[in-house]
């Protein structure tokens, strides 16, 4: 029966194709995907029906609903994951993004997983004006791995940039000591030469 059922779903989105009517094409999809078939056959309607959608109609919404349906049962669904986070940032729903980040931050399964996760949310909390949770979110990433090139970098960009002198010149000194720990004797005097510059220029240390 369901090699029938398939049949007569593909009869029948090849008469709605013809008939240039991609929407109902969406919605027996999506319908057709409610019957008793093996569960990666339902998904993988689904799946064609948030292409259609996208491609053919343009219902971006239509399609995040899709896709988000698929990755709240299955989070290993690169499929949809992908897709989401494209869909949601063409859309600018950063706050929608961020929670999807958020998430994937707390699915990964390694350390740098989490750290590229993390750099990616903390861009977004910057552009929603959330300078204190893009830091915290940054410092996270410090806990993992504490010289962590690129996030130290994000930090000192945001704390230079809104003037928080004082928690810049710690971030400094910090690294410089923790290279000093690792013998990068280079870095470690640069960075205790950039600390002391703003100590000096900026706190009147």
């Amino acid at each position: 029966p369901a090699e029938y059922l398939k049949w007569g779903l593909d009869e029948l989105i090849r008469i709605h194709n013809v008939d240039g009517d991609p929407d109902k094409i969406v919605e027996l999809l999506v319908e057709t995907a409610k019957l008793p078939f093996e569960t990666e056959t339902r998904r993988t309607m689904r799946h064609r029906a948030a292409r259609v959608a996208v491609e053919r109609i343009g219902e971006i919404d239509r399609a995040i609903k899709l896709y988000e349906q698929l990755y709240d049962e299955d989070t290993t669904d690169a499929a949809a994951e992908g897709a989401l986070v494209d869909l949601l940032g063409q859309q600018g729903r950063k706050e929608d993004l961020l929670a999807l980040r958020r998430r994937q931050v707390r699915l990964a399964g390694s350390p740098d997983g989490r750290i590229e996760l993390r750099l990616l949310a903390a861009r977004l909390e910057l552009s929603l004006g959330r300078v204190d949770d893009a830091t915290t979110t940054l410092h996270e990433n410090l806990k993992e791995e504490p010289r962590h090139g690129e996030t130290v970098a994000e930090l000192v960009g945001i704390l230079d940039g809104t003037s928080r002198s004082e928690e810049l010149a710690t971030l400094l000194a910090d690294q410089a000591g923790l290279a000093e720990a690792e013998s990068d004797e280079s870095s470690a005097r640069l960075l205790w030469a950039q600390a002391a510059r703003v100590a000096e220029e900026r706190l009147g240390d």
